[in-house]
């Protein structure tokens, strides 16, 4: 638990507190990921967890989840080691590309910032048939508001 109380929740990536607490973003991704259930699944980004914890609710069978950055792999072990999840997730300390050798039929992520090549995006979709990419579409709403000169 030490690790825990390292974390900035207000400031590091990947486990922005804000974000966790974001009721759109967290609709959206429970209603999408109902896609899971029985199904062996991967997660890239696996940053807090809470999208696979989302799976798992939905009856995903197992994951395997890429997180590339030490801190917030770390932070995915302990989380899956205090929720008992070890026989359901597999962590691994790497970046996922769709070169991966998986038996999974469901891909999902949050992987995606202001530069679609930014977080690797890209290299995640699958390359193989019979394999299913979450979320399928993104919807950006844009606001125009006069700014005066």
């Amino acid at each position: 638990m030490d690790f825990l109380d390292c974390v900035d929740f207000e400031n590091h990536n990947g486990v922005y507190l804000p974000m966790i607490n974001d009721v759109a973003r967290n609709q959206f991704y429970d209603s999408i990921l109902h896609e899971v259930q029985d199904q062996d699944c991967i997660e890239i980004g696996f940053g807090t967890g809470f999208l696979s914890m989302l799976a798992l609710k939905h009856g995903a069978r197992s994951i395997v989840a890429y997180e590339s950055d030490s801190e917030r792999y770390q932070l995915g072990c302990e989380v899956i080691k205090i929720l008992k999840l070890q026989d359901r997730i597999t962590l691994l300390n790497q970046r996922y590309t769709h070169d991966c050798n998986h038996n999974a039929t469901v891909i999902f992520t949050e992987t995606v910032d202001d530069n679609i090549w930014g977080e690797g995006i890209y290299n995640s979709f699958p390359k193989h048939p019979g394999k299913k990419f979450l979320p399928g579409q993104y919807f950006l709403k844009l606001h125009a508001v006069p700014i005066s000169t």
